[in-house]
């Protein structure tokens, strides 16, 4: 088995058409830590071809990181409806997302995954990433599906079995979840 986690800033112009604006990165790990010759030639080829693509001994570490930068700003936006400077400069929205972002470091390390930096400084790390629109917030806008259970549900699900308090995350899950059922205009 091969994981994989992309860094890449894309967008659904229409059904089956994605128009990709830049790739950043593109992560390649096997889950047992091993990278095998055939994940060490698909990295050589990505990187031939242009892509940053490291191999790392901890795939699901990286997954893990990656989730921690989408399951807050993203359903956030979908809700409020802002960029995310919008959501960091407004004092009560940063410290939702800063709470949400604290409930996942505890649920991560609960199963093993600690993250390499903390909650303060993976926020500086998202104010340098610009006033960017996320996934979400172009998705409730054009009327599409939310990914609400693949960046959120999943985390409230996992805290639930391992009974950790996650109030935040649980509660713009549910919001989350309430404008997804709905139809949107």
């Amino acid at each position: 088995p091969l994981g994989a986690v992309v860094h890449v800033s894309a967008r659904a112009e229409t059904p089956g058409v994605i128009r990709v604006a830049a790739v950043d990165r593109l992560i390649l790990g096997e889950p047992n830590g091993v990278a095998s010759s055939e994940t060490q030639d698909l990295a050589r080829l990505a990187n031939a071809g242009g892509a940053n693509c490291p191999v790392t001994p901890d795939i699901r570490l990286e997954i893990w990181a990656k989730l921690w930068g989408n399951m807050n700003m993203n359903p956030v936006s979908a809700l409020t409806r802002l960029t995310a400077n919008g959501i960091l400069g407004e004092p009560r929205l940063f410290g939702l997302v800063h709470d949400m972002m604290t409930e996942f470091v505890a649920l991560g390390e609960r199963i093993g995954l600690t993250l390499p930096m903390t909650v303060d400084e993976r926020l500086v790390v998202t104010r340098r990433l610009g006033d960017f629109r996320t996934s979400m917030l172009n998705d409730v806008e054009a009327g599409r599906p939310l990914e609400v259970e693949g960046l959120l549900g999943v985390v409230v699900e996992m805290a639930e079995k391992l009974g950790e308090p996650v109030p935040a995350s649980r509660a713009v899950y549910a919001l989350a979840r309430a404008i997804t059922s709905r139809p949107q205009r």
